[in-house]
């Protein structure tokens, strides 16, 4: 790496670079040495190449309205914007035959409207935490290991040689990336669930089921209901009882059963469903799509 990224110099208008990331590296480790941290901000292109670029501090812009959803906890996290206008700006420019083409730093300004932090303390924000795609996957064979979040951090630490509480990440980072994978794994799963549905349709046509999607094309709610459940029900649909249970499954939904008893007095299924949500328009949807159904 060029030593211009790892001297403890302050950026200056007319300062070199090979390259953006070069910039970008230099202006990142004067931030970590005085206490903000940056981000890469507006860009100018000509014939689809990059010609400008500049860095800003994290708390450059101003908070972003926002709009409440009052059936929805609100998390009142307050922002960090707050209008700091220090930034550093590079130009591409043609400067020799050597060097074809150099990033020049054209425009800097030093001063934050706010109190920066200690170098130590830098190390805790947003833009400086980061988990690689190699300690991802380790974090999460040590999961499958029945390790919780800190018997996790703490192994990764005596492996790396680091103190307590130095690693790149923290705590919260790790059970975002657990919620992370947990989601993309739930998005999997109703794929599966759906593809299961649309096989059993295709080899029994008694087989029925039925689902909704929100308006991001995720699954909402579904109901299915085998061939033999709907048999049972001909038989034994006299009494048929709807049971709750309050999202003591892996995916926090509500799941439904329907469920009657046969004459030797046994527990049977009519047919079973998972919800979004327990409203009074998911019960009617419910209760509509089962009479069409099953009944």
């Amino acid at each position: 790496m060029n030593s211009l990224v790892e001297n403890d110099f302050q950026p200056f208008p007319g300062q070199c670079f090979l390259s953006e990331e070069e910039a970008f590296i230099f202006y990142k480790n004067y931030a970590d040495r005085n206490g903000f941290a940056i981000r890469k901000g507006r860009f100018i292109t000509k014939n689809g190449e990059v010609k400008r670029r500049d860095f800003f501090c994290h708390r450059e812009g101003k908070t972003p309205l926002k709009i409440v959803d009052p059936s929805k906890e609100q998390r009142n996290r307050l922002s960090l914007k707050c209008g700091c206008q220090a930034h550093m700006r590079i130009k591409l420019r043609k400067s020799s035959d050597i060097f074809p083409q150099e990033w020049h730093v054209t425009t800097f300004v030093v001063d934050h409207n706010h109190e920066l932090l200690s170098p130590s303390e830098t190390r805790f924000l947003p833009s400086n935490r980061t988990i690689t795609e190699k300690d991802e996957k380790h974090i999460l064979m040590l999961k499958e290991g029945g390790l919780s979040v800190r018997q996790i951090m703490r192994v990764i630490e005596l492996e790396k040689h680091v103190k307590h509480g130095y690693l790149s990440f923290l705590e919260k980072d790790v059970r975002n990336l657990f919620t992370k994978v947990r989601k993309k794994q739930d998005a999997n799963d109703a794929m599966d669930l759906l593809q299961y549905c649309k096989i059993a349709k295709e080899e029994d046509c008694k087989f029925q089921y039925v689902f909704t999607l929100d308006e991001e094309r995720k699954l909402e709610h579904i109901f299915w209901s085998a061939a033999h459940c709907i048999d049972w029900y001909q038989k034994y649909g006299d009494v048929v009882v709807f049971d709750t249970t309050y999202k003591i499954n892996a995916y926090q939904m509500p799941f439904r059963i329907f469920v009657g008893v046969n004459n030797h007095g046994k527990t049977i299924l009519f047919g079973c469903a998972l919800l979004r949500n327990e409203t009074t328009s998911t019960f009617r949807w419910l209760m509509k799509v089962t009479y069409y159904l099953i009944i």
